[in-house]
This record gives structure tokens, sequence and C-alpha cells, in this order.
């Protein structure tokens, strides 16, 4: 069984914005190094205690601070970004780790109402419902030579491409990314639902038996019984 990490990059109590980052440069070399296979970011706007605005730039980053793990956006708001844009950036991403980037994309704005307000500011989301911007993006980064037209992003070979992944916490997601051949990871630790988290698993299968399908959970530890429960009752309030 493979074993991921998806860090949202928080802001710790008691420290610098500049320190917490160090902390999930940290984090992911020690990762890295206890053989998790997969590191993704996210994309959070306007929050208080959340530096990781921009999944992108931490993926360069961590790819130069680790050697194994694949590093990934988990994901990628597509709802803020041009598609083709998106895929310019990771297939470009890719070219300085092939084999090792992983782009998640997700529909949930990651931020309050103003934060999405300003990011859309010159985007359109009335004309292209993300499934369309999701779809768009995907033909960009499985284009190649043959069927590019006269869009083209470079690329060496399939290993140059990034590993895609949709987001979601729902059954009609789940089917979409699989009849459209597409990775997927259910957003377990937010739909703490075992009979959706069946449904979800089952549909996925049926539609797509080969894809990779992560279940995203919460997951608490600690070294002895106390500091659990100090930490458990912490999460709960």
């Amino acid at each position: 069984m493979e074993f991921n990490i998806l860090n949202q990059s928080p802001i710790l109590k008691n420290h610098s914005v500049q320190e917490s980052l160090q902390h999930t440069v940290h984090h992911a070399k020690l990762a890295d190094g206890l053989g998790y296979k997969r590191y993704f970011l996210s994309e959070h706007h306007n929050l208080d205690n959340v530096i990781g605005t921009a999944p992108e730039v931490l993926v360069i980053h961590l790819i130069n601070h680790t050697k194994n793990m694949n590093i990934g956006a988990g994901g990628v708001m597509l709802s803020h970004h041009n598609p083709f844009h998106v895929a310019e950036q990771f297939q470009l991403i890719s070219h300085l780790a092939p084999g090792r980037i992983d782009l998640g994309i997700g529909k949930a704005p990651g931020g309050t109402p103003l934060a999405t307000q300003a990011l859309q500011h010159e985007l359109r989301p009335d004309i292209d419902s993300f499934n369309d911007r999701f779809l768009s993006l995907k033909s960009y980064i499985d284009v190649t030579h043959e069927n590019s037209g006269s869009l083209k992003i470079s690329l060496d070979t399939d290993s140059s491409r990034p590993t895609m992944f949709l987001l979601g916490g729902s059954t009609s997601s789940a089917q979409f990314a699989a009849e459209n051949q597409t990775n997927y990871i259910f957003a377990h630790f937010i739909k703490n639902d075992p009979v959706l988290l069946k449904e979800v698993t089952d549909i996925y299968r049926r539609f797509n038996p080969d894809g990779k399908l992560i279940i995203a959970l919460s997951v608490l530890a600690a070294e002895t019984e106390d500091e659990k429960n100090q930490a458990l009752k912490g999460a709960l309030n």
C-alpha cells in the first residue's frame, strides 16, 4: 500500500510565515526519507492561518529538497486559473523532474468569497463550467504533436507529463473522473461518510478499473496516549 501526505502549509502557532514555510520543507524531507510515495500541496486564499496560496511554487521548491517521492498540487483550484496556462506550467515543471510531478485539480474556491472575486476578476466562470475547463486542461496535458493543432506545449516523452488527479467528494465527481480516464482523490477527511466512500469506490472502479484511486483521510499521530488525547481535544475544538 502506498502512503501519501497532503500539506496545507499552515502558519504554525507562535511562528512566522517564513518559519512555517521552512517547516513545510522539513516535513517534506522527512516524508521523503520515510518512503512516502506522494506529497501534495494545497491552494488556499485569504485565510489567516494558511500560507499555501501557490502550490506550483512550492512544488518546484520541494522537488529541489527531496529525492524520491512525487511532489504535486493537491490541488490547483481550476476556477481561478486559465487551463492552458496551468498545463504549460506543470508540463514545464515536469521537465525539471520527469516522472515525479503530480497535478491534482479541484473545483472548490479554496478561500473566502472576497478572494474568489479578486482571483476571477478577468475570468468568466459563468461561460465555462468546471467540467469544461477540466476537459480543456486534460486535453492540453494529453496533447501530442499529432493532435496539438495550433497550440503546442514542449514535451520530450510521456514521463515528462504530470500525473493528473481530479479531487472530489461526491459520486458525480468520481464518475466524471472515471469516465474521462483520470485518477481520483476522494476527500474523505471532508466527507467522512463510510456509505459515500463505498459508493464512490464502486462507481470509480466500475468505469475506470485501472485508474489510481486515493482516499484522503484525517490522521492524528502522537507518541503517547496523553499527547494523543490532548491533540484530539484540540482538533475537535
